[in-house]
């Protein structure tokens, strides 16, 4: 089994692993500690859940940057299919972060 890309193509698809792999970790994490501490019923729990959706947001935007900067990388050595799946993830990774804003309200 080959872990280590040995070429500059595989080394370029390679470098977007970690924020796609958030961007499907860190939503079921945030909802399996949601359902686990009991949902959103207000009080400190509102608060610290807020607090935690803030802390994913800023992750997704991370990598909302991240797939923008490999897309251009990708784009400059002339791969624009994996281009095009990075700008496809950059644009999952900003409806994400649009719908996900309502979480950091509290009341």
């Amino acid at each position: 089994m080959q872990t280590n890309p040995h070429s500059k193509h595989d080394w370029l698809r390679r470098m977007t692993f970690p924020f796609k792999a958030y961007l499907v970790v860190a939503p079921v994490i945030f909802f399996t500690w949601d359902v686990a501490t009991g949902g959103s019923r207000g009080g400190h729990h509102g608060v610290i859940r807020a607090d935690f959706a803030a802390v994913i947001l800023s992750g997704f935007l991370v990598c909302f940057l991240g797939f923008l900067i490999a897309a251009l990388v990708q784009f400059i050595a002339h791969r624009r299919d994996v281009a095009r799946v990075s700008l496809l993830f950059a644009g999952v990774a900003f409806v994400i972060c649009y719908f996900w804003l309502p979480m950091l309200a509290h009341s």
